[in-house]
């Protein structure tokens, strides 16, 4: 008998037979193309770790490890006790990090080059790292512009909780793998007390979730602490000076708060405050919003409107004898409507220093006094300041003023970069003043437009030895003061004494910007179709728009930049738009790719006598000899700030990934954060690891667009 069996034979045009030639070519075709979807319902995805935190343990918000392995992946997650010196960086933090691994599967995982990761709520901010022979690792180093912890509280006491979170990984915009929930951090979790006073208890944290008529005001003494807010709520707070108290180290604050009172100041960082980081921080009220007098603090997304002797900023060592406050960052400030001086940094007491601060992506609008003012007395020094992206428009007096007292010394390297000064009252736009013959501050001004007609731009009386270099924009009829004959420029606002920029004349002050607002905004309540006639309101909520770069300014019809537009703004106000306009000739797109030949020098605050001494000073920093410490940055370039990747100083310096930045403005284009050398017209290159300068192994992105 013979038995006859049937046999399948492979189907060669069924892309899911796996002996089919359409099968491989199928799968062939999605890996070049890096195509996700399931081929024959197999994943060839990789596969991704549950959410935990980066280094074990370290699952409190406020908790600081040691900077000190080769990348953010190999530290010894020693804890950092605050006396670290070096800057902000010299600790990580490690509370924050929260991470996911991303391994295995058919497709190479050796670059980070396409990949993004979010959280659910969209709240933190995700960077990506190759672990060697172990794909990619996802890590929370920031949080998103306007964006609250406090939001992700939930429950009701005693059992307050960070709500369970999960992290998605996209490649190229497209959902790869999404984690499993859990929650980030185990901190215990209070309601701010009704009665505020001295909050003590260390690692926990302080949650505002009701409306409150008149909060009451606080002193935070312990370490590792912080005030937490919930977007959904109106805080005006009581009449107390300073209302919130910062005396302990790795402290927090996030929120929105008005008053109808002058309290001066609001927040206080005090002498012995370390590691101080503010977040989406909204404030409108009269006196000092933030005044600052502890270290290595890290401050970000600032808004400011004061109605009555206000600073957004002060930075000061008053009555603090011969304190010392040094490398503290603020990053995206914008404040405008104030009665007074909107950054102001002081060392007015004998012996004080002010050393490493930096000052990045600023917009300061309509003020009664200068928009930025510094100033020294006897025997003191301020030092190693960086002013990068700054746009100080409408001020009732000079845009810039820096003098000194009795000490001919008493500043130090101060680099102005992407600096504008436009419609200021003046004159002149940037005041630069000594009363010592032949003073060298080491000023650098790099890519400078100080916009008005017919007017002062510069005036500098006794101080020699500035470098100007870049572009250099003037109103028409603009001339330049500079009384010496070697301060960096001549009368006639041409280079001299070793400056080499790019002199353009004729610019006009109002062209550049997109100006006056005749549509809703989407996200402000108070106007109509840009229009506001409310006077001027006790409502931290008056500072939000659909855009990160609009305000409410004086309004004046016949034109946008006119007498009557400078200073305060209490009534019948208008929406304005800093950002720059796609059709702009004068400040936009007009910085050039950084060219790694040239670097820039900047002055590090601080002595030191070895390389080792200068480590300690400022992480990456290097020792020129003569007790001095210097870093190397690149052009047009400004480091990206809370990625874990570099010193957050603000300076684009060898081994850290930056931003190109093409303006002369504080707005450097909107959209996705891509990789330079794909984005037109320029396509600027990487520097390279083995580049043979002072400069090497940068990354390069740019934002997707330049212009509205």
């Amino acid at each position: 008998m013979v038995l006859l069996t049937a046999c399948n034979q492979p189907k060669l045009s069924n892309s899911c037979d796996v002996f089919s030639k359409n099968y491989i070519e199928t799968l062939l075709f999605k890996s070049i193309f890096s195509l996700r979807s399931p081929h024959c319902g197999i994943d060839f995805n990789p596969t991704i770790s549950p959410p935990k935190p980066l280094y074990e343990g370290r699952d409190q918000l406020l908790t600081y490890i040691k900077n000190d392995g080769s990348s953010i992946l190999t530290a010894s997650n020693t804890a950092c006790d605050g006396t670290e010196t070096g800057g902000y960086s010299s600790c990580l933090h490690a509370g924050l990090m929260v991470s996911v691994e991303l391994k295995g599967g058919i497709y190479p995982m050796n670059s980070c080059d396409g990949y993004t990761a979010k959280d659910n709520f969209d709240t933190l901010q995700f960077y990506c790292f190759v672990r060697e022979g172990s794909g990619l690792v996802f890590v929370a180093t920031s949080i998103q512009r306007g964006k609250f912890l406090g939001d992700l509280v939930e429950g009701s006491v005693p059992n307050l909780t960070f709500k369970p979170m999960k992290i998605s990984v996209l490649q190229n915009g497209e959902l790869i793998k999404e984690s499993v929930e859990s929650i980030f951090w185990k901190n215990k979790i209070n309601l701010y007390p009704d009665a505020g006073g001295v909050l003590s208890e260390s690692g926990t944290l302080y949650l505002l979730n009701r409306n409150a008529g008149s909060l009451p005001a606080s002193h935070l003494t312990a370490d590792s602490i912080g005030i937490l807010f919930q977007s959904s709520n109106q805080i005006s707070v009581s009449n107390t000076a300073p209302f919130f108290q910062f005396d302990g180290k790795f402290q927090y604050i996030e929120g929105e708060y008005h008053s109808a009172f002058t309290i001066n100041p609001f927040i206080r960082i005090g002498i012995n405050n370390r590691f101080q980081w503010v977040s989406n921080l909204r404030t409108v009220m009269g006196g000092a919003a933030l005044q600052v007098r502890g270290s290595q603090g890290f401050y970000q997304y600032l808004s400011s409107s004061l109605f009555n002797n206000g600073n957004a900023i002060l930075v000061t060592t008053s009555g603090l004898g011969s304190a010392v406050i040094k490398d503290n960052v603020f990053y995206s400030v914008f404040s405008g409507d104030v009665d007074g001086t909107e950054i102001s940094v002081q060392a007015p007491d004998s012996g004080a220093s002010i050393l490493n601060l930096a000052f990045l992506d600023l917009t300061l609008y309509s003020s009664t006094d200068e928009a930025i003012n510094s100033s020294t007395n006897t025997n003191n020094k301020i030092s190693g300041i960086v002013w990068k992206d700054v746009v100080a428009a409408q001020s009732s007096n000079a845009s810039l003023r820096i003098s000194n007292g009795s000490n001919p010394s008493a500043y130090n390297g101060i680099l102005f970069s992407n600096f504008v000064s436009a419609n200021f009252a003046g004159p002149p736009g940037i005041d630069i003043s000594s009363p010592y013959s032949n003073t060298n501050f080491n000023l650098v001004f790099e890519n400078i437009a100080i916009l008005k007609e017919n007017d002062t731009a510069f005036t500098f009386s006794e101080v020699v030895g500035n470098y100007f270099t870049g572009a250099f924009k003037l109103g028409t009829g603009s001339t330049c003061n500079p009384i010496t004959s070697n301060s960096g420029l001549n009368a006639s606002c041409s280079p001299n004494n070793g400056s080499d920029f790019v002199l353009t004349t004729n610019v006009p002050k109002g062209e550049s910007f997109v100006g006056s607002i005749f549509v809703d905004d989407k996200v402000n309540a108070y106007d109509n179709n840009g229009f506001s006639t409310t006077s001027y309101p006790s409502d931290a909520k008056y500072l939000k728009f659909e855009t990160p770069y609009r305000s409410y300014n004086t309004y004046d019809p016949a034109n946008q930049f006119t007498e009557t537009n400078r200073g305060f703004c209490s009534s019948g106000c208008r929406i304005f738009d800093w950002s720059l306009k796609k059709t702009d000739p004068y400040l936009r797109n007009v910085n050039g790719c950084p060219d790694v030949t040239k670097p820039l020098t900047h002055v590090v605050g601080g002595s030191a006598s070895t390389q080792e001494g200068c480590q300690l000073v400022l992480k990456g920093s290097k020792f020129v000899g003569s007790n001095t410490c210097h870093t190397y940055h690149l052009r047009n370039a400004r480091e990206i700030l809370g990625d874990g990747k570099g010193n957050e100083n603000g300076l684009c310096e060898s081994n850290e990934e930056c931003l190109y930045t093409p303006n002369i403005a504080s707005y450097q284009g909107h959209g996705s954060l891509k990789r330079a050398y794909q984005v037109a017209p320029n396509y600027c290159q990487d520097v390279s690891a083995n580049a043979n300068t002072e400069l090497k192994a940068i990354k390069l992105y740019q934002y997707s667009e330049n212009g509205n």
